[in-house]
């Protein structure tokens, strides 16, 4: 009996693999070399807390593409794991994209998908959130995310949303 309930579930995994193979997109193009790290915290000296103060319309959403070092210092800030993941950061094959959210803070940010186009990139994250129930808090979410593309270097345009919103930037 235990024998069928393991070849039940190994082949269910084979056939969701397989199928999953065939019929969606890739999630970053091969070329691409992408990591990420999420933080619950406003890491930008000009995000989405300075945005909210100094603009009319409230700025819930926001991405920045950060594509040197001296920018990336000036313009992050966060604890020593931060520091330490943008110095971690080859800017003369590499960039950063900082992509925030204002949300609960028992939800984080995950990268979904990237995207090539004729103009640049797309970047499609979306917020996950836990089985259990969380509170209402609102708080400013940060997503960095280091690319390098051997083929195309830093894109000329950038497109990002978060559940399928646009950001602003």
């Amino acid at each position: 009996m235990k024998r069928r309930v393991v070849l039940a579930i190994t082949e269910g995994i084979i056939l969701s693999t397989v199928a999953g193979c065939l019929g969606e997109e890739q999630p970053v193009p091969d070329e691409l070399d992408v990591q990420t790290r999420h933080w619950v915290d406003d890491l930008l000296e000009e995000g989405i807390s300075h945005q909210r103060q100094e603009r009319e319309e409230s700025v819930s959403r926001y991405h920045e593409l950060l594509t040197d070092e001296s920018t990336a210092q000036n313009h992050i800030n966060g604890d020593d794991e931060v520091m330490e993941f943008v110095e971690g950061t080859d800017f003369t094959g590499s960039y950063l994209v900082v992509v925030q959210n204002m949300m609960q803070s028992a939800r984080w940010l995950e990268l979904q998908q990237i995207e090539r186009t004729e103009r640049g990139l797309d970047i499609a994250v979306e917020t996950a959130s836990p089985d259990e129930p969380y509170g209402d808090d609102a708080t400013v979410h940060s997503l960095l995310i280091r690319e390098t593309d051997e083929q195309a270097g830093t894109p000329d345009d950038l497109s990002v949303t978060i559940d399928g919103e646009p950001t602003d930037t």
